[in-house]
C-alpha cells in the first residue's frame, strides 16, 4: 500500500470515531421490577451517546476529527496550505489518534459500567457500540497513519520533501 491509500484508511478510521460519538456509548437499564398497581416500575432503559457522556470522549472526538483532517490533506495532496509536509501531518495524526484511543480506553475502564442484582431486580450499565467503534477507529487510524509515515510520498503535488 502506498501513502495515499494508507492516509485514506486513516481518514475513514477518523470518520468511524466521529460516527461512534453519535451512537450509544452507555446503556443503562433496570429489569425485574415488581408490579405495583398505579405505579409504572416496568423495565426501563436509557442510552447515552458520546456527547451526553462528555468528558474525555469529547476530547477524543476533537482529536480524531483533527487527525482525520490531517489524513485527508495528505490524501488530497493539499499540504501546501499548512506549514507541515505530508509526513509531519501523518505523525500528528498518529499522536492524535493514539491519544484518542487512550481516552477511549480510560472511558471504558472508569467504572460506570456495572450490573447489580438485588433480589429479583437487576440494575446496570453496559458499554455501548459507540465506545467500541471509537476505540477501534482510533487504533486503526493510528496504525494506518504510522504505516503511511514509513511510505515514500506519492508522485504529484503536495508539500512533501
Amino acid at each position: 500500500m502506498d501513502r495515499k491509500q494508507l492516509s485514506l484508511i486513516a481518514a475513514i478510521c477518523g470518520g468511524v470515531v466521529v460516527i461512534g460519538m453519535f451512537l450509544p456509548v452507555l446503556n443503562a437499564g433496570t429489569s425485574g421490577m415488581p408490579d405495583i398497581p398505579g405505579v409504572d416500575f416496568a423495565s426501563k432503559s436509557k442510552s447515552v451517546n458520546g456527547f451526553d457522556k462528555g468528558g474525555a470522549l469529547i476530547l477524543a472526538f476533537i482529536l480524531a476529527a483533527a487527525a482525520c483532517a490531517a489524513a485527508v490533506m495528505v490524501f488530497l495532496d493539499k499540504t501546501d496550505a499548512v506549514p507541515f509536509d505530508g509526513r509531519q501531518l501523518l505523525f500528528l495524526a498518529v499522536g492524535a489518534f493514539g491519544l484518542a484511543a487512550v481516552l477511549a480506553v480510560i472511558t471504558m475502564l472508569d467504572g460506570d459500567y456495572q450490573t447489580r442484582t438485588i433480589g429479583p431486580v437487576t440494575v446496570g450499565a453496559t458499554r455501548g457500540i459507540g465506545l467500541y467503534l471509537m476505540l477501534l477507529g482510533a487504533i486503526g487510524g493510528a496504525a494506518a497513519s504510522f504505516l503511511a509515515t514509513k511510505q515514500a510520498p506519492s508522485s504529484g503535488g503536495g508539500g512533501d520533501s
